[in-house]
This record gives C-alpha cells, structure tokens and sequence, in this order.
C-alpha cells in the first residue's frame, strides 16, 4: 500500500485509455452506470456489468458472471487523516460482496482492467442488461439481492419473496 499526505498529491488526470492495456484510469467519483459508459465509448469492454448494480468498489459489486475484483487493477483513497493511499487489488481482499479494504477510506479514482472491445456492441450488450434487470427484477423496491447470493437458476429475492421475508 502506497501512502502520501494530500498536499503532496499528483493532479489526478482525466479518464483516458490505453490502447495496448485497456486500462480505463482515473474515474473519479463516477456512478457504476458513467463508468461502464465511459469504458464502451472507450472500447474497452469488460466493464458491462457495471450498468445495473451499485456498491462496486468497497463491496464487491458484481452480475452477470463478473465482479468489482475481476477486473480492479487498483483504489486511491483519502483517509480521515488527509492520508492519500492506494490499494492494489490483492490488499482489497475481495470476497461475494464485501472486502477487508480499510475501514474509513474515500476511494476517489480508480483502475480498471478491461479488454479491447466494439463501441458499439459494447452499448448493445448494456442495452440487453438494463432491459433484462428491469424485466427480471423488483428495480423500484428494496430486495435481498445485495444481501443474499443467488441460487443457479434462482434470484434470492424471490426466494425470502416467497418464504414470506
């Protein structure tokens, strides 16, 4: 883990792409739905399942057979102390929805590794998992989704559903 005190923090730059790593850098306080925008009109794919979920960085985030830790390369955060750190992926420490990252810490851009991908089906495919989400799933309402881990075949908010919870 790398540590600094603010004042002696780099500018961040902006979001840019690197076309021989597809690494989408830098997304500063950017909703899941602007990252996953951001990596498809940047060609770079991988980043898809961000378009209907929230939570991604501290806890994990993840649908459709891809999580945050699949493809985080690494966090920079503020601490209470004005201590600027960056975390690579392993100190995360990710597991199903939740990390042992620090306790306290503001992630204020992030790394992302992603792969070379077509803009426009990149979009089409974010297409298909917003109307999918919003088909399949109660998207107005609280649900066990973000608590509890869904069965194959099975969306665990309608299991508590149906068990009366």
């Amino acid at each position: 883990m790398a540590r600094r005190n603010c004042s002696s923090a780099r500018p961040i730059r902006p979001i840019w792409r690197s076309s021989l790593k597809n690494l989408l850098t830098d997304i500063r306080l950017l909703s899941n739905i602007k990252v996953a925008a951001a990596a498809a009109e940047a060609g770079i794919d991988g980043l898809i399942f961000y378009r209907g979920i929230g939570g991604a960085l501290y806890m994990n985030a993840g649908c459709y057979g891809t999580e945050t830790r699949d493809r985080m390369v690494e966090l920079r955060a503020v601490m209470r102390q004005s201590e600027i750190i960056t975390l690579n992926n392993a100190e995360m420490d990710y597991h199903y929805h939740k990390s042992n990252g620090l306790r306290g810490a503001v992630f204020v851009s992030a790394v992302y590794q992603g792969f070379a991908g077509d803009r426009d089906e990149i979009l089409n495919r974010m297409r298909e998992i917003t109307e999918k989400r919003e088909a399949s799933q109660p998207t107005k309402s609280k649900t066990g989704d973000s608590t509890f881990k869904s069965l194959e075949g099975h969306s665990s908010w309608k299991l508590v559903d149906a068990a009366g919870g």
